[in-house]
């Protein structure tokens, strides 16, 4: 069975994260691992139950959280979601990344707190790495965000030839929730390129499976950042996808940390896959 990691600190917004996984689950077939990290001063799972009762303040706080993802997974079970809860006694974020390996997670679903982006991610400052190195696509959602139906999903790139293999995860998503993707080239004037390059690009994209292929449009205009918001506006778009990759030249507008950029000020749920890393 696929697996979504929803990492949870139990804010409204990871709350808001977790009910977005629950509705992409429910079209899906998935199967939901709710992960909080928990520092505690000692090695907690070696310590004997009257041991552990000794730090009663450390002690509350697990109780509280194995309390919390309970009744996430009941939630989530009661929507007729499969799911799985997990305490980790480490806040490095690490601890998802391995969680990622080991347990053959498929996508993850993180909350942020928007306006004050990625490095304020509710898992802390390194948090970003997540985005920056997970081999698997990530989700990333603000309290802001509408959890209903998506209705269109913008996939934004600079459709680079060797990124085909990696559109995939957007075309999956896509079917999931059956949707439709409209390919989206910003043309902005530091990286202007000329239309019949664009759409060559754009046609190696489109014949992966044409019929969730809504529209293919090259958007000029002066600011990457707003050109998304006003073409979101305009399409009603849903959710953004955006592959990212370490390259030069040109293809370094593309960039993680442009994909940060959007996902710190675009008020809509934002996918993202690091070509880079493998699994």
């Amino acid at each position: 069975m696929k697996t979504i990691l929803i990492p949870t600190d139990f804010s409204t917004c990871a709350d808001h994260a977790a009910q977005m996984a629950i509705n992409i689950a429910k079209r899906g077939g998935y199967q939901l691992h709710f992960l909080h990290l928990l520092a505690t001063p000692l090695n907690w799972l070696q310590l004997s139950d009257e041991q552990q009762l000794m730090y009663k303040d450390v002690h509350d706080k697990v109780k509280a959280a194995n309390e919390k993802l309970t009744v996430m997974v009941q939630k989530a079970e009661g929507e007729g979601v499969a799911a799985k809860m997990f305490l980790k006694y480490d806040e490095s974020d690490q601890i998802i990344l391995d969680h990622i390996t080991s347990h053959s997670i498929d996508m993850v679903v993180m909350g942020s707190h928007g306006a004050k982006g990625v490095k304020e991610f509710f898992l802390g400052t390194n948090a970003q790495r997540i985005v920056r190195q997970s081999a698997v696509p990530v989700l990333i959602t603000k309290h802001t965000d509408h959890i209903g139906p998506v209705r269109s999903i913008a996939f934004v790139s600079d459709f680079d030839a060797e990124m085909v293999d990696h559109f995939r995860s957007t075309l999956s998503l896509a079917r999931m929730l059956g949707v439709k993707i409209r390919l989206v080239f910003i043309n902005v004037p530091l990286n202007f390129t000329d239309t019949p390059t664009v759409e060559a690009r754009m046609r190696l994209y489109a014949e992966q499976e044409p019929e969730l292929i809504e529209a293919k449009d090259i958007y000029n205009f002066g600011d990457f950042e707003d050109a998304i918001k006003y073409y979101s506006a305009e399409h009603e778009i849903g959710l953004l996808s955006m592959l990212t990759h370490g390259r030069k030249g040109l293809d370094r507008f593309f960039a993680g940390s442009l994909t940060e950029s959007v996902i710190n000020h675009v008020n809509l749920p934002v996918l993202s896959k690091n070509a880079n890393v493998k699994l």
